[in-house]
């Protein structure tokens, strides 16, 4: 009996195969947790830079818009005072008014209307 004492008295291993897979489950989720907390990170900062860029985009369409509903204002005025300026000077008045709507009504069909 002695020969079984001696290989067995001394302990080689005192987890057991269920705690060593429950430590291995425990690390696994601790890591997909951090890699879903880095995910959401990184999809926050995308999501910031992109309304940040939309934001700019935005301003920018904007501008060109009153831009453009100004310069077809113009146009229009400039032209209805040059075709009104043959009916005396209430047609050039009158004719620069008309004018500057239209251009402005056109301008806004092709781009849209400006806030």
């Amino acid at each position: 009996m002695g020969g079984l004492y001696e290989k067995y008295a001394e302990s080689v291993d005192n987890d057991s195969a269920y705690e060593i897979l429950q430590q291995v489950n425990a690390e696994q989720a601790e890591a997909e947790e951090k890699e879903a907390e880095k995910a959401e990170k990184k999809k926050t900062i995308t999501a910031k830079k992109t309304g940040t860029a939309k934001k700019k985009t935005a301003k920018k369409n904007t501008l060109l818009k009153k831009s453009a509903k100004t310069a077809g204002s113009t146009l229009g005025r400039e032209a209805g005072k040059a075709i009104g300026s043959g009916f005396g000077s209430l047609g050039k008045k009158l004719g620069g008014n008309v004018g500057s709507t239209l251009g402005r009504g056109l301008l806004e069909t092709l781009f849209g209307k400006s806030k």
